[in-house]
């Protein structure tokens, strides 16, 4: 008898089981009626909940679905069925039912954890954080206020809220529950990012790379945060060791591209920024950075590249990137006229694109100065707390 496979859809102690032919010496499927016990039903139970979570892994999510249906209506008061309800919802992308499901389960009295947090996740991820936060006290009511993943998702409300201190108060609770996980010293450095305690932020990026290596939130963080303060040599190594761990990412392709760009290994810079160009949303920034360190021998097919992409490409940021790209090259090859011609042409997609704002571009330069002045201050050794960075 295959247990995996038992359905009750009777009342009372009656229902229908699904056994293996090869048991009476015949090949498939036989359903036979039954008279059951309980504890026969408590069994059919459990082995459906089994026989769920088997669909799940096997990316079965249709008849996933199906089956906890079924188990629901046959048991609705079993939090653990809610539970796993939730799973399945999740599965295909159903945020709301999940969230419903785990609600219900929090509701029945379930004693998982994993309800709470992936009830104040969705909440999160819908920018419910009220909601979030409410289950999240309930969480910690429920199992107390030394739980890891509680801690964590309260920091991690607590950032988006942007309430940093509490978030590197949450931060530091978790990393004194469970020093070695490495997600906590990830998001301990995150905050400090914000605030701009950047070398405070690069020493806990590097003890959650002494825990996990091919981390690669630590590695992108810290590709930033060494080419910001000016660790060329090591923001060149770190983001190599990050596209060897991600080589299909073009964002850390393209930050390669731009550190041998800074590091003069033009060769380098090229390929890297050659093989960025197959990519549309990459391409116009590839093109103009081309523009200004390929060969001259290169130009004339980067302008006829750059020209191509302006008939296919409607974004005014992308256009005016690719203008500026053959303004760069026709410059490098002394055609003025033409020269003349591209930049006025990308003047004017740039200034559509990003429209002046007094107001903006004071903020900006405010924004500025204070990241200036910060790293100024740490690199005096006088301070290493300065105003926060722009992100």
């Amino acid at each position: 008898m295959r247990r995996a496979a038992l359905f009750f859809d009777g009342k009372g102690c009656h229902g229908r089981l699904t056994v293996e032919r090869a048991t009476f010496g015949c090949a498939g499927p036989l359903t036979i009626l039954a008279t059951v016990n309980k504890p026969m039903i408590q069994t059919a139970l459990e082995n459906g909940k089994y026989e769920v979570i088997g669909l799940l892994k096997s990316r079965r999510a249709k008849q996933a679905a199906r089956l906890a249906k079924t188990l629901v209506t046959k048991s609705p008061k079993d939090p653990s069925l809610r539970f796993l309800s939730g799973l399945v919802c999740l599965s295909q992308d159903n945020k709301t039912m999940a969230a419903k499901h785990f609600s219900n389960a929090i509701k029945l009295g379930s004693k998982d954890v994993a309800a709470f947090t992936n009830l104040a996740t969705l909440q999160m991820s819908m920018k419910a954080s009220k909601a979030a936060d409410k289950t999240l006290a309930l969480a910690v009511k429920t199992f107390g206020d030394d739980n890891f993943q509680v801690l964590h998702l309260m920091a991690m409300l607590r950032m988006e809220e942007g309430q940093t201190a509490e978030a590197l108060e949450l931060a530091e609770k978790c990393i004194a529950l469970e020093g070695t996980r490495v997600e906590a010293w990830v998001f301990k450095g995150r905050i400090l990012r914000s605030q701009g305690h950047l070398f405070d932020a690069i020493e806990s990026f590097q003890t959650a790379m002494s825990l996990a290596p091919d981390s690669i939130d630590s590695l992108v963080n810290l590709s930033w945060l060494f080419a910001f303060t000016n660790q060329n040599e090591e923001a060149l190594r770190i983001t190599e060791d990050a596209v060897k761990c991600l080589p299909n990412s073009m964002n850390l392709r393209a930050q390669l591209a731009q550190r041998y760009t800074e590091a003069g290994r033009f060769d380098d810079a090229i390929e890297m920024f050659h093989s960025l160009c197959g990519t549309p949303e990459y391409r116009p920034m590839a093109l103009r950075v081309l523009a200004q360190i390929s060969p001259e021998g290169a130009l004339p097919d980067l302008i006829a590249r750059a020209a191509k992409a302006v008939r296919t490409t409607k974004d005014a940021e992308a256009l005016g990137q690719l203008h500026l790209a053959m303004h760069m090259a026709h410059q490098r090859s002394a055609a003025s006229d033409a020269k003349k011609l591209s930049l006025g042409t990308a003047n004017g997609f740039l200034a559509r694109a990003r429209p002046y704002s007094s107001q903006d571009d004071e903020a900006y330069h405010a924004a500025i100065k204070a990241t200036y002045d910060a790293e100024m201050e740490v690199s005096a050794g006088q301070s290493d707390r300065g105003a926060p960075v722009p992100i």
